[in-house]
């Protein structure tokens, strides 16, 4: 993972990883992936979210 990596990435790769919310949580890039996510929102994210950013990657 680099710094350049963006947020959908992070999500990308959480996703390929994870059947579930709990599990997009508890997954290690999540909280690089939660430090992206309000950078780019300005909201916390969900287990949810991740999968929201993979549907739409055009949002970041």
């Amino acid at each position: 993972m680099t710094l350049k990596e963006t947020t959908a990435e992070l999500a990308n790769r959480i996703a390929r990883a994870s059947s579930s919310h709990a599990e997009a949580e508890a997954h290690p890039l999540f909280l690089t992936f939660r430090l992206a996510y309000v950078r780019d929102t300005g909201r916390v994210p969900t287990g949810a979210d991740v999968f929201a950013a993979v549907s739409d990657p055009d949002v970041f």
